[in-house]
């Protein structure tokens, strides 16, 4: 009985809801990162409401909102394997899964692409040649948008999930599984660090599974301390990633995303955050994907002196998000025209 209310909590700790609020959170951290880490980029001024201590402020918050991609590999990862194990899948089951998530994203990102490459094309920001072309409608390449680049990252990440899934489907029956898992965790670690960070998405991915898998995070919540406690060591642990990030030179974010994720999650349940927020950021998580494909178009390659005639720094932040949406939620909508009447996964 125990061991079912375990699997139970294990299954839903991380909600789709929860899901989408932590994809929210990383766009609104991504658009930042893109429009405030990288002040080079724009030509003009720009106007801070707060002068030079609101600068430095967002230039740092900038900085550390690389870290969405962690996020965003860490859910996809936990989402799927949660599909997975709901469902019982076998091994052909999870490949048909990985191919099905394949697909469906690669449809997504053609429409993005067939709408604002030719864009591009027509404005003579961009030139054709055939196989730069074909190089960035299959995700090898991302000289279109340099922002693309997780494309390919991300089709490989699918490809591998079979294989991890089996792996941690085997390790349940052994005797010294935990163990196992840990060495395991350690030896991929040291490599990723031993590598410059090569496979740190990789691994946020991997962990996303094994968070899941293991029950983790249900187990941990059940040795938090009293509410007020754990909004306390929830802050402080959100503090401690953001900093570590900053001040490290050792590429971490493998280890500090399954904290920071927690952590934030703890925020989101313990302090009942604003229904209004939480449908907010739920929106904004529903169409990350395109706000993602989208918004360097309007920030870097194609709209910057328009967008910088507004001036003022956040303006132009909140501006660009609602553009995107909008453009985003328009594409959604032929994408389930398409899957409803001629693809029908």
């Amino acid at each position: 009985m125990e061991e079912k209310n375990i699997m139970k909590i294990k299954k839903s700790y991380i909600t789709p809801e929860d899901s989408l609020c932590i994809y929210g959170i990383a766009i609104l951290m991504m658009v930042w990162h893109h429009f405030f880490g990288f002040p080079e980029r724009f030509h003009g001024n720009l106007q801070y409401f707060g002068g030079n201590f609101e600068y430095i402020i967002e230039l740092y918050l900038g900085y550390f909102g690389r870290f969405c991609i962690a996020m965003y590999a860490f859910i996809s990862g936990y989402g799927m394997t949660a599909k997975s194990e709901e469902k019982n899948l076998k091994l052909l089951d999870n490949i048909k899964q990985a191919i099905n998530q394949i697909i469906n994203f690669l449809i997504r990102y053609w429409l993005v692409f067939i709408i604002f490459i030719p864009i591009g094309l027509k404005m003579g920001i961009l030139k054709f040649k055939l196989g730069e072309f074909i190089g960035n409608l299959i995700g090898k390449s991302c000289s279109y948008n340099a922002e693309w680049w997780y494309v390919s990252y991300y089709i490989k990440m699918l490809v591998t999930y079979p294989i991890i899934k089996t792996i941690l489907n085997k390790l349940k029956q052994k005797r010294m599984k935990n163990l196992v898992l840990l060495l395991m965790v350690l030896i991929l670690i040291i490599i990723n660090c031993l590598t410059s960070g090569r496979y740190t998405y990789y691994l946020c991915f991997w962990f996303g599974m094994i968070i899941y898998t293991e029950g983790i995070y249900s187990k941990v919540k059940e040795r938090m301390p009293g509410k007020f406690k754990t909004i306390i060591t929830s802050f402080i642990g959100i503090i401690f990633c953001i900093v570590f990030r900053m001040i490290s030179k050792i590429d971490m974010d493998e280890v500090l995303v399954v904290i920071y994720i927690f952590c934030v999650l703890q925020l989101l349940k313990e302090i009942k955050v604003n229904n209004v927020i939480r449908k907010l950021l739920q929106f904004l998580g529903s169409y990350s994907m395109y706000i993602w494909l989208i918004h360097t178009f309007f920030l870097y390659y194609y709209f910057q002196n328009q967008l910088l005639k507004i001036r003022f720094s956040i303006l132009i932040y909140v501006i660009t998000i609602c553009i995107c949406t909008i453009i985003g939620y328009m594409i959604n909508k032929i994408y389930g025209k398409l899957k409803k009447h001629v693809i029908k996964l």
